[in-house]
């Protein structure tokens, strides 16, 4: 059986002479064991310059490293809530090398951008730090860059899962934000018609699976997604709507394009077609209310 990557290291060298597979086991050592602050600060500052270029050996191991140290380092409980700023001078380090993300396997991406998220989410932990703000700024950072860091229909397809799979770790809320902040970003794709179509087929796939509750409070951010799918390329949008069958929630899909192909051909000021059933009006979604609006507000 192959040894996993935070297996125990025997370790001689000096510490800027370690892989960097050898320090990411330290880190999360010296992290569950809650040893000498020096240490923890001098391996991050490592890690920190090794996460620029992490090659596809490394990226591994440092990834399920920082993974298992937030769990530790953001826990408001804990004793070391002071290692949160040397941790993400690495995190924010790793999610702003694009070739760094490219590198990560599914697993890892989907399991650090969760952790972004709810560490984000549940900010008690940057109360208690005096540059907790400042801290918590970053971290939303280090979300964005891994969001950008990865293929467009990755990161829609993850959104759409912690919409529906981790709602009890993520709120809608805030995968709603996540979602309006990858359609802002949407118009610079180099393969309008190719990321239109996948995207509006993760859509499709999501509809099918979506719990009523899921479908409530993440539906209103859902169907912007499908309007920046339908403005990125009409053309392909209705091509890919043609050939596809309507059943249950998934009508609602051909509807929202309806709707878009509307607004986009409509003259200025004129009314567009009214709500369609199962989508909120402003004013009327209280479901997306969270206690996190104001802290998150840099993802709008």
């Amino acid at each position: 059986m192959a040894a996993s990557p935070m297996s125990d290291i025997s370790v001689r060298a000096p510490l800027n002479e370690e892989t960097t597979r050898e320090l990411s086991a330290r880190l999360v050592r010296a992290a569950a064991a809650s040893g000498k602050q020096e240490e923890f600060v001098n391996l991050c500052s490592l890690l920190a310059d090794r996460a620029k270029a992490a090659d596809a050996a490394d990226t591994p191991c440092l990834a399920e490293a920082l993974c298992a140290v937030m769990l530790t380092c953001f826990d408001p409980a804990a004793a070391r809530i002071d290692r949160c700023g040397p941790l993400l001078n690495v995190l924010d380090e790793f999610c702003a090398a694009r070739e760094t993300v490219k590198n990560m396997p599914m697993d890892a991406v989907r399991r650090m951008l969760l952790e972004l998220l709810k560490h984000l989410e549940n900010a008690a932990w940057s109360k208690r730090l005096n540059e907790g703000q400042q801290l918590l700024r970053k971290l939303n950072l280090s979300c964005v860059m891994l969001l950008n860091g990865m293929t467009r229909t990755t990161a829609y397809n993850l959104l759409l899962d912690f919409g529906q799979d981790e709602k009890e770790v993520v709120s809608g809320y805030l995968v709603v934000k996540c979602l309006r902040k990858l359609n802002k970003n949407l118009s610079s794709s180099r393969s309008p018609e190719q990321d239109a179509q996948a995207i509006l087929e993760l859509v499709y796939i999501w509809l099918e699976k979506a719990s009523e509750k899921s479908f409530a409070v993440v539906s209103e951010g859902v169907k912007e997604v499908v309007e920046a799918a339908a403005l990125l390329s009409a053309e392909a949008a209705k091509k890919w709507s043609q050939v596809k069958p309507e059943k249950g929630k998934q009508h609602l899909l051909k509807a929202w394009l309806t709707v878009a192909n509307e607004k986009e051909n409509a003259p200025l000021g004129s009314p567009v077609t009214a709500p369609l059933p199962g989508t909120k009006v402003d004013g009327e979604n209280k479901s997306l209310n969270s206690p996190c609006r104001a802290r998150n507000a840099s993802f709008a």
